[in-house]
């Protein structure tokens, strides 16, 4: 339950600049002891300084309590997580989860990045340079791509650098990117390739950002949050511009981007999709998560069932693949 709620204040901070009401909490009493009523607001950003003053050093990384001394969590949107999610060796279930992900994809490299891969997707761009400019696609593509970057952009310039470190806006960023260079390949060869590289990884991550967030996170913090105001002002910000923005209308953008053009699924697709995720896996456990940010608590590296999280995320991302490729009926090329 504390832990869904952290999940909460971290996407809250990301988008909206006043988050749910703060609590009151009685003279004396302890903070979770909370009563359901709204009080003075907090600081429109919170979680930016924390975030940045450890992504700068400003801040040391947690450190376990000496011996005989109880751990205190650093006081901060996570204070309320179990101390294994603050401290702790790594798992041997992660670290050889980790190895055994990077030796399949310097195994299957050669293959994937092959001259017959880079042969079928040199087709799809010389296509692409053949064929009539549809001029309606190449504007409504410049237009998406310029809406998402200034989006982007516009928050980056309110709350900091930061929110770019984030799954969901580095998804947010494949699209925008995705919809320039598809806008932009009728008329340049790099931009055709730029394209169809990024293709389907812009698109899985946009289907996991929304699958999970509205699938997953929503339900469980609906569950778990019993008080009748913080749900109403949860769902007053989960419509807010800026969350429906990046959790809702990118998916479709993504899909009618996709489905406008379809392309059969390659091995470089399927390697790009692994070599993309597990380096954000790997920034994740070795720098936000060693720095004390838990934007997704549940990748911690230090329980023995972190390999079934790891594998359950794989799956769940195949399985999000082939629903694409089966609803387009591209098929699929090794």
């Amino acid at each position: 339950m504390c832990m869904s709620s952290s999940a909460a204040d971290v996407e809250q901070q990301l988008m909206s600049p006043e988050g749910p009401p703060a609590v009151a909490v009685a003279d004396g009493a302890s903070p979770h002891q909370t009563k359901c009523q709204p009080e003075k607001p907090e600081p429109d950003d919170v979680l930016g300084p924390y975030v940045l003053d450890r992504l700068c050093g400003r801040v040391e990384c947690p450190r376990p309590a000496a011996k005989g001394e109880k751990f205190v969590p650093p006081i901060g949107p996570w204070s309320e997580l179990p101390e294994w999610c603050h401290v702790g060796k790594w798992s041997h279930a992660a670290t050889a989860t980790f190895v055994s992900m990077l030796t399949l994809l310097c195994a299957t490299a050669p293959t994937a990045l092959s001259g017959a891969q880079r042969e079928l997707m040199a087709a799809t761009v010389s296509d692409q340079s053949t064929e009539d400019v549809n001029w309606i696609s190449v504007v409504l593509r410049a237009v998406g791509g310029s809406y998402g970057l200034l989006l982007l952009v516009g928050m980056l310039k309110k709350v900091g650098w930061w929110p770019i470190v984030t799954y969901t806006m580095i998804s947010w960023t494949l699209l925008s990117l995705r919809l320039l260079f598809a806008g932009a390949a009728p008329f340049s060869v790099v931009a055709a390739w730029a394209s169809e590289l990024v293709r389907y990884i812009a698109l899985l991550q946009t289907t996991v950002v929304v699958v999970v967030w509205w699938l997953v996170i929503v339900p469980l913090l609906l569950f778990v949050e019993k008080c009748p105001a913080k749900r109403k002002a949860f769902w007053k910000w989960n419509w807010s511009f800026g969350l429906i923005n990046v959790h809702c209308l990118n998916l479709p953008v993504a899909a009618v981007d996709f489905l406008s053009s379809p392309r059969a699924l390659t091995g470089m697709d399927c390697w790009i999709v692994g070599a993309v995720t597990l380096a954000y896996v790997l920034f994740y456990t070795l720098v936000l998560d060693r720095r004390g940010i838990f934007l997704y608590f549940m990748l911690t590296p230090r329980t023995h069932w972190c390999c079934v999280v790891y594998v359950a995320a794989l799956v769940l991302m195949a399985g999000l693949l082939w629903a694409w490729v089966w609803i387009s009926g591209c098929g699929f090329t090794w």
